[in-house]
């Protein structure tokens, strides 16, 4: 008895050679962004770096902008003269983010909904960040206006503040 082959899925040949109609890849792009993210295997930009190619090959306008294409399996393309307002707002949003740096777009502080939007993830564990980054901010700051204040200043500083601190010990003292 044979084994039965399993179909594959070559990744550099999306959309699926199958399908005929296939406007754009956002949901492919999609995942090749968050696939970039989690593994940082380049060969998910490169995946992007091929629908990119393709669409500027076969879905460029002359006068601007993209169109959707009839059939991906003729070339060359024959294009439906409308550009799907998805084809922005997502496919090429994916594609920026896939290529960009992670600290555009922190996955730990945004969600994207179905339609590409970021949303601020709000919660304990953010709020937590936040207010340790205020103090290490705080921090520093202090320390740029130590260096900038003359020695006499500083030394003064620093008495007002012990003899500040001790006396609001001794007012505490029963």
């Amino acid at each position: 008895m044979e084994k039965e082959k399993k179909p594959t899925l070559e990744l550099s040949s999306f959309p699926p050679k199958k399908t005929k109609n296939k406007n754009s890849n956002s949901e492919a792009v999609e995942s090749f962004f968050y696939l970039w993210r989690a593994t940082k295997d380049p060969k998910w930009r490169q995946h992007g770096w091929n629908t990119f190619s393709a669409l500027e090959r076969h879905a460029k306008v002359a006068g601007g902008g993209y169109s959707g294409v009839r059939d991906v399996t003729v070339v060359p393309a024959t294009l439906d003269d409308a550009q799907p307002s998805w084809l922005l707002a997502e496919t090429f949003k994916y594609l920026f983010l896939l290529f960009s740096e992670d600290s555009v777009l922190d996955l730990d502080e945004f969600v994207l909904n179905t339609e590409a939007h970021p949303l601020r993830v709000f919660g304990e564990k953010k709020k937590k960040k936040r207010e340790e980054e205020v103090s290490t901010e705080e921090e520093e700051l202090r320390g740029r206006r130590r260096r900038h204040m003359p020695q006499q200043q500083q030394q003064e500083s620093k008495n007002s503040s012990s003899s500040s601190s001790s006396s609001s010990r001794r007012h505490l003292k029963p």
